[in-house]
């Protein structure tokens, strides 16, 4: 967030603290911010690096198993419809045949 008159800026993580923006780095992916630019960012290790690739992956897949949920309740969704409405479209048939003369 950004107040144009002073140029503080601040994030929703940490709403109390503000900081000249002009001084600082910020970033949208750890909302974290940087003071010190100079400073070199942390390289990850190859054991980290595999970690994170693990997370993804899992996320990935758990992010696929909810999709394929969401299209088996959909359909279940459909399928319970299309049975309750077939009982009343016989019922209906019935009473228009019962209802014509013969």
């Amino acid at each position: 967030m950004r107040c144009e008159r002073d140029s503080y800026v601040t994030s929703d993580l940490n709403p109390s603290e503000m900081f000249l923006g002009d001084e600082l780095e910020f970033n949208a992916v750890t909302k974290y911010f940087y003071i010190d630019r100079a400073l070199p960012k942390k390289r990850l290790s190859e054991d980290e690096m595999l970690e994170v690739n693990n997370i993804y992956r899992s996320i990935a897949q758990s992010d696929q198993a909810m999709g394929r949920w969401w299209v088996t309740v959909g359909g279940l969704v459909a399928l319970g419809f299309c049975l309750a409405a077939a009982p009343l479209l016989v019922f209906r048939r019935r009473v228009e045949e019962i209802g014509q003369p013969g």
